[in-house]
C-alpha cells in the first residue's frame, strides 16, 4: 500500500501485501516480496521534530526485520493469499510529542530464474 496510518488512539494497524490475481509466472520462476527497509530504523520520526517512537512490523504474530522474506510465489503453484502485515507501537507514547510521525517501508520484488 502506498501508506498506513495508525490511528489517534491505537497502537497498531494491518497493511495487506498481494499479488494480483490476473499475474502469469514463467517456469522454473520465483517471485518474492521482501521487507527491505525502513528509513528510520523501525521508529517513526516526528515531522519537523527530533522525537521518535519504536515499532515493530509482524507477518502471523512473527516479527520482521529488514531483508525478511513476506510473500512467495514458486511457478506451478497457485497465486498465494495477501500477507497480512501488522505495525506495532512497541514503546510507551505518553510522554511523546504531539504530532505527525512517520518512517518509509521500502518493500522489494525480486524474481529468480532457474532455466536449465
Amino acid at each position: 500500500p502506498p501508506s498506513v496510518s495508525i490511528l489517534q488512539g491505537q497502537t497498531s494497524t494491518t497493511m495487506e501485501i498481494s499479488i494480483a490475481g490476473d499475474s502469469t509466472l514463467a517456469a522454473d520462476d520465483t517471485l518474492s516480496i521482501n521487507l527491505e527497509k525502513s528509513a528510520n530504523n523501525f521508529h517513526l520520526k516526528l515531522a519537523n521534530g527530533s522525537d521518535t517512537i519504536a515499532y515493530a512490523v509482524s507477518k502471523d504474530g512473527q516479527p520482521l526485520s529488514a531483508g525478511d522474506t513476506v510473500l512467495t510465489w514458486e511457478s506451478g503453484e497457485s497465486i498465494p493469499a495477501p500477507a497480512n502485515l501488522t505495525m506495532a507501537i512497541t514503546e510507551n507514547i505518553e510522554e511523546k510529542t504531539a504530532g505527525d510521525y512517520t518512517d518509509t517501508l521500502t518493500f522489494t520484488v525480486v524474481l529468480e530464474t532457474t532455466n536449465v
